[in-house]
């Protein structure tokens, strides 16, 4: 078994922001001595010039929250950057958000259990589950945690409530 280290960046309202245990109303655009902007291409390209990572984790937060999306900017950034795949988490709800998201070609879907409603979507391809968890209680499809027999080949395994946290 290998440890693959997989940065994360979050999205909301045009920047990089800071994720803290998942009270999203208090993110704030991110700080950070790697980068001088909180804005997603220039935190991206830092990163990827920091480390040459082969996959990063994008959670669009707007597309979470159904308020926007950052579509435009992860375009650009697989554009920019065609050796990375990018996991990411816009919300995705049922099929006709799976096949939109694939039509966008934003790289590889998380399927959030946070926003997810047809979980029968899970296998229809290539996509990451992510097992999203509060105060330890499974959000989205219940007893899907404890069905792996529906889960695709790679899963996550998202505690909200610690995020950004240092609590593990």
């Amino acid at each position: 078994m290998s440890l693959k280290l997989i940065p994360v960046i979050d999205l909301m309202h045009g920047c990089v922001v800071q994720a803290r245990r998942g009270e999203r109303a208090r993110y704030r655009p991110l700080r950070s001595c790697l980068c001088a902007s909180s804005k997603p291409l220039e935190v991206a390209s830092a990163l990827l010039g920091f480390q040459a990572f082969d996959t990063v984790y994008i959670a669009d937060l707007d597309a979470i929250l159904g308020i926007g999306s950052h579509f435009r900017e992860i375009q650009e950034l697989r554009q920019r950057h065609p050796a990375v795949d990018f996991l990411v988490d816009c919300g995705i709800r049922d099929a006709a958000d799976l096949a939109r998201f694939c039509e966008q070609q934003l790289g590889t879907p998380v399927l959030g259990t946070e926003a997810l409603c047809d979980p029968t979507i899970i296998d229809r391809n290539d996509s990451v589950l992510s097992l999203d968890y509060r105060q330890g209680h499974l959000l989205g499809p219940l007893a899907l945690d404890a069905q792996p027999n529906l889960w695709p080949r790679r899963v996550i395994a998202m505690y909200l409530d610690r995020v950004g946290s240092a609590a593990g």
